[in-house]
């Protein structure tokens, strides 16, 4: 089998299987609608990824910086289940957005990726959500429902 079949053939299996599981029997028809969603699923991400050649490299560097996650998850966690009670009080108070400085705006594959982890690992923890980026004045747009100075970005 070609080296170029091998992940479209994986691809079909991994999708048929879903389906099966998602069915909860396996009859002869079951088995025939596996394959065949199977088969459309498989050839759906193939024509997406031929198209857009996806290469999102993560550096490993960029690993180390997911260590104060957990405990910036849980403080904001606490932030955000503090700030409830005064919410319900005064419905009209709002969080605040804000921007950041943030040089990674160029239009190469390694800030692409860059781009991604950090506004995926930015808006993990409930008291921010990154918003998007200003590519002209290279700030890092993003929204907090409890006003926090100096918010951590990573990498």
């Amino acid at each position: 089998m070609p080296r170029k079949l091998i992940r479209p053939a994986i691809w079909t299996i991994l999708l048929g299987a879903t389906y099966l599981l998602l069915a909860g029997k396996i009859e002869i028809w079951e088995l025939v609608a596996a394959i065949a969603s199977g088969l459309v699923a498989m050839v759906s991400v193939v024509a997406v990824t031929s198209a857009s050649k996806p290469s999102l490299r993560i550096n490993i560097r960029w690993l180390a910086q997911l260590r104060p996650l957990p405990g910036r998850v849980v403080r904001d966690c606490a932030v955000v289940i503090a700030a409830l009670g005064p919410r319900l009080v005064h419905p009209l108070k709002r969080g605040v957005f804000q921007a950041t400085k943030f040089d990674v705006t160029r239009q190469t594959q390694s800030d692409a990726a860059k781009r991604a982890f950090v506004i995926a690992t930015s808006s993990l923890a409930p008291n921010m959500f990154v918003i998007g980026i200003d590519n002209e004045g290279k700030r890092l747009l993003f929204h907090q429902l409890v006003r926090k100075p100096n918010p951590s970005l990573s990498p």
